[in-house]
């Protein structure tokens, strides 16, 4: 078996929470993410014959644009596949990551091991037939777009790289009262707006889809490595997720930043950028899917 027509779901990049202050304003509020990560794993899902059903937030990256598949190492032919070969505009495509350094526990591994995954292979013809990219925006939509997509059916993994909404907002009140004028005051003082906790979307994916492998995502900022993997561990304990990757902020400003993959049993992996993340995933993928991993982790 392969990951070629299986149904796998990919949530990436923002949620964005609005609201109107009064009848002319409007506020937003939304996390940073560009979808990086997230594209480049449904561009090599899709170039191992997968279904993939995207779900993006506002200005995410997007698994057919020419950057990501030149990160991915795949480029554009002229009758719409893909080969693998050189970056866009003729750069040569980013070397892998260094392979992944492997630990029982968060303080396991030191350095980066010298292998490197092989590229990935190219898709076929007519893969872009096999993408459905559907757009959302703030959490509860989020929450629908997941219900549309795996309730039809399931799917065989659900990989929620989302940076998902804490937050929306409340009340908008001013003076301590709440706003009732169709547009306040340009001088107005004492503006405030109240947020509200939100449901987290990942704890929505296994009660939608019970069979589904569940991958989650968490990034946090001034945390040691030890502290990190274990939080990723916790919150992949409370979501009954099957894999977390877990990153920092620095994730957020470089491709080069390191993604720990926390497994249940508590033990992880440390990938070097994202390019590399996305290539392990997808080959621990396959390996779920009863394929060739070239990790060997399934």
């Amino acid at each position: 078996m392969s990951l070629a027509g299986r149904r796998v779901v990919v949530a990436a990049g923002p949620t964005t929470e609005v609201t109107e202050l009064d009848r002319v304003r409007l506020a937003t509020m939304t996390n940073r993410s560009t979808g990086t990560l997230g594209a480049l794993i449904a561009a090599l899902l899709l170039a191992r014959g997968a279904q993939v059903h995207y779900l993006f937030g506002r200005g995410a990256a997007m698994p057919t644009h020419a950057r990501i598949l030149s990160l991915a190492g795949l480029v554009p032919g002229a009758d719409g596949a893909c080969d693998s070969g050189e970056g866009a505009e003729g750069a040569p495509g980013p070397a892998a990551g260094a392979g992944p350094v492997a630990g029982a526990g968060p303080a396991a591994g030191a350095g980066l091991a010298p292998s490197a995954p092989s590229p990935p292979p190219p898709p076929p013809a007519g893969w872009r037939d096999r993408l459905k990219a559907v757009p959302f925006g703030g959490i509860e939509d989020l929450i629908r777009a997941l219900a549309d997509a795996l309730r039809p059916g399931g799917a065989f993994a659900t990989l929620m790289v989302v940076a998902g909404s804490d937050y929306r907002f409340g009340r908008v009140l001013q003076g301590g009262r709440p706003v009732t004028a169709g547009k306040v005051a340009s001088n107005a003082q004492d503006l405030v707006v109240t947020l509200v906790p939100v449901r987290k979307a990942i704890a929505e994916v296994k009660r939608l889809c019970p069979q589904t492998l569940l991958v989650g995502a968490k990034l946090e900022a001034g945390l040691s490595e030890e502290a990190l993997v274990a939080r990723a561990h916790d919150r992949l304990l409370a979501y009954g997720a099957d894999l977390f990757i877990a990153n920092t902020d620095l994730a957020l400003r470089s491709l080069d930043a390191d993604h720990w993959f926390v497994f249940p049993d508590g033990s992880w992996e440390r990938h070097r950028g994202k390019v590399a993340a996305a290539r392990a995933l997808v080959e621990w993928l396959q390996g779920k899917a009863g394929g060739e991993s070239e990790t060997g982790r399934v």
